[in-house]
């Protein structure tokens, strides 16, 4: 095992029915080593503490304790930490050119400018990281763990452009990294972040071409547009162009021309271009089975196929409630505008409304919420605020109550990205405020009255 910079991890938590508790192990502790073995971060903790038998080295007010523990195999021991990941995250190093959190307007919460480029929160979170920080011994660790898949943020294969999108003119060659993580029998996924004119065309068949050697340890590539805000000019950043109808259309032709080569020389799909594109330019969305199973839907790769797939089959299943008369579904509403007697309306992005008004047919009013406080290239529902939502809806009739994304607050909150609660957002509006997970299912539930 690879041990990096051990050191002592407080305990703020020694859950009483964890055998650690149960052992003599208190919050205020300090755990120091496992069976005789330094801890660096939650991947040493959860390798060692996995036995059986395990030997915990602590400190208590100054003095050293060991204290054995007996327990079923890889049944957790019940303590909580300090630092979630038993050390401090680590921040990128880079100075990307179309990096989204250099785009923040100022004065937002401290949280959202930290920018972090940690392979340990990718294992956790999915999260992707560019490799750029990464050490030798870290590598190493990733396949001793075998921390699989591996999310990589690739933007391009050749180094010199790289360095260039990465604003890190060090930034070593990624391929020897990827090399040694296929070597090691991970399974990776990969992203580029596509910039007309600088990545994309040549640069992009390139790349394609030199990571879809690695399958099958490369289980994808989603190609995503390059987000970009209207605060790029007063945070001293160069303008870049946003895809346009026609090029969005080349890069679709392009993802498309590669997945069929790939998908008949090496039976994969590998590589899909992201909903942003096919919605820029005006191409339907490829049906359900075009993404197998979905490996890059966070980056927003088959997500409205998706989401309208789960919303067919929970409303197929509601409306057979219906028949029973165990529910009653939503009454119709024959306009999307000023109508007294609606239930509800429906605030949502951009970029969805087309999708979710189709779905709605008529059982409540959609309102395309404009991104004023990014600005109206970002067209996702997940960035949309507090004030845009109440902008768009203040003097609307609403109903008795109005459905937003989920994805708008911040996890396990109700707290807008510009701080507003669902609170506010409903005080402001007059009428109850009801959050829906982004998936068809939870969606189709909602548009459905419980009769009782």
């Amino acid at each position: 095992m690879i041990r990096l910079n051990a050191k002592r991890h407080l305990i703020t938590e020694a859950d009483s029915r964890g055998a650690a508790h149960k052992s003599g192990v208190r919050a205020g502790d300090e755990l120091t080593a496992i069976n005789g073995k330094p801890i660096a971060d939650f991947l040493d903790y959860r390798y060692l503490a996995a036995d059986g038998r395990v030997t915990l080295s602590l400190t208590r007010d100054g003095a050293a304790l060991d204290i054995p523990v007996v327990k079923r195999e890889y049944e957790d021991l019940g303590l909580s930490f300090e630092l979630p990941m038993m050390d401090r995250e680590r921040a990128c190093r880079n100075r990307c050119m179309f990096c989204f959190i250099d785009q923040l307007p100022r004065g937002m919460r401290p949280t959202l400018y930290f920018k972090d480029d940690d392979f340990r929160l990718s294992f956790l979170h999915g999260n992707y990281v560019t490799l750029t920080n990464m050490t030798e011994s870290d590598l190493e660790r990733v396949a001793f763990y075998h921390l699989s898949p591996v999310n990589i943020s690739a933007h391009a294969t050749d180094t010199a452009l790289r360095r260039v999108l990465l604003g890190n003119p060090s930034a070593p060659d990624i391929m020897p990294a990827i090399r040694r993580l296929a070597g090691a029998g991970l399974t990776m996924n990969f992203q580029i972040v596509l910039l007309p004119g600088l990545n994309d065309g040549a640069a992009l068949d390139e790349s394609i071409d030199a990571l879809s050697a690695f399958i099958p340890r490369a289980n994808s590539l989603s190609v995503v547009p390059v987000g970009l805000t209207r605060h790029r000019a007063e945070r001293g950043l160069p303008p870049l162009k946003p895809f346009s109808p026609e090029s969005a259309a080349k890069v679709i032709a392009l993802t498309d021309r590669w997945r069929a080569r790939i998908l008949r020389e090496k039976g994969a799909a590998f590589v899909y271009a992201a909903d942003e594109f096919y919605l820029k330019a005006g191409i339907p969305i490829p049906p359900y089975e075009y993404y197998g199973d979905f490996p890059q839907i966070e980056n927003g790769v088959g997500m409205t196929a998706a989401f309208e797939s789960e919303f067919a089959a929970e409303e197929d299943c509601l409306t057979n409630f219906a028949d029973s008369g165990k529910i009653q579904m939503s009454p119709g509403i024959t306009s999307n505008v000023g109508q007294d007697g609606a239930v509800f309306g429906v605030a949502t992005g951009m970029a969805a409304y087309p999708s979710i008004r189709r779905l709605v047919r008529g059982r409540a009013r959609v309102y395309a919420v404009p991104n004023r406080f990014f600005g109206e290239m970002i067209t996702v529902s997940g960035l949309l605020t507090g004030r845009d939502i109440a902008a768009r809806l203040s003097g609307e009739r609403l109903g008795g109550r109005i459905l937003i994304p989920q994805n708008a607050l911040r996890s396990g909150t109700d707290i807008f990205l510009d701080d507003m609660t669902v609170g506010e957002l409903s005080a402001r509006l007059g009428v109850s405020v009801t959050p829906v997970p982004a998936d068809g299912a939870a969606f189709a539930r909602a548009l459905t009255l419980i009769s009782g």
